[in-house]
């Protein structure tokens, strides 16, 4: 958990949202669990530390502000944020309250050895379908980042959801069939037969 300073904002829309910008600050919105929207503005050096820290969507973040006369705290998840298409500066970020007890979590997706698999070696190219993992687990326990091992990946075979190593105490949130990568294109004949062996690749 990490821990973010904010400010409560009321000046609203995009005229004000260029000056937050300008003023190194990023316009941001809490939502969620029956709460009230609370409009805040963070630091533009946190919000792009954790952007670019790969760990954004999972990092529980404990968020305090000053709300009237006494200094309140949040416990909060990033859902979704806003960058500009140009220069990848972050310019809006969406947060969620966390309530106690478990919680469901997009979690990016390591896979380790991708580039040392039979697929890729034979000329087979690894596709990545989904770089992120929805898994239930306590707000405490949030991990970072999740792992799936392609040694094995051969041409033709598919990654599944069921094939992501998870620690003790979570549990998927999807789909297990749900195919999360794939090895595609031409590879050497010796792989044909191994075309049809969809599960091999996480083993």
């Amino acid at each position: 958990m990490i821990e973010m300073q904010a400010s409560i904002r009321s000046d609203l829309g995009s005229s004000a949202s260029r000056r937050i910008l300008k003023a190194g600050q990023v316009p941001a919105v809490i939502y969620g669990h029956d709460k009230e929207n609370i409009h805040l503005s963070l630091s533009a050096k946190e919000v792009t530390k954790l952007y670019h820290s790969g760990c954004l969507t999972s990092t529980l973040i404990n968020l305090s502000f000053e709300d009237g006369k006494k200094t309140v705290s949040h416990k909060a998840l990033i859902k979704q944020i806003q960058c500009d298409p140009v220069k990848d500066n972050v310019r809006h970020v969406e947060m969620m309250f966390v309530a106690k007890g478990k919680q469901e979590v997009d979690v990016p997706i390591t896979f380790e050895n991708k580039e040392k698999c039979p697929g890729v070696k034979r000329g087979g190219y690894f596709n990545i379908i989904h770089r992120k993992a929805k898994v239930k687990c306590p707000i405490d326990g949030i991990p970072l980042k999740l792992t799936v091992d392609a040694s094995n990946a051969r041409i033709g075979q598919k990654v599944l959801a069921k094939h992501i190593i998870l620690p003790e105490g979570i549990a998927l949130a999807m789909k297990e069939d749900t195919i999360i990568a794939s090895v595609t294109g031409r590879g050497k004949s010796s792989d044909a037969e191994d075309a049809n062996r969809p599960e091999a690749a996480g083993k």
